[in-house]
């Protein structure tokens, strides 16, 4: 599973738009779409953004992991 079907899996479990993920991660949404749907990938500042908006791992996206959720909110 590369990034771009991860993103788009994370997406959905969090039930929100790209929009709503690129605002959040301070991107244009033609760069997020260039991640999930053209095999982009993004920098490094982006990418631990991305873990950290959904408590996931930079290992879990780059493929080097399958567990998706390792940390919590509280943690």
């Amino acid at each position: 599973m590369n990034i771009g079907s991860k993103l788009r899996y994370l997406i959905e479990e969090a039930n929100i738009t790209q929009r709503q993920l690129a605002d959040a991660l301070h991107i244009s949404p033609s760069a997020l779409n260039g991640y999930i749907n053209q095999g982009k990938e993004p920098d490094y500042a982006t990418l631990v953004r991305i873990a950290d908006y959904f408590h996931t791992s930079t290992d879990y996206l780059l493929g080097h992991s399958n567990i998706c959720l390792l940390y919590t909110s509280d943690a």
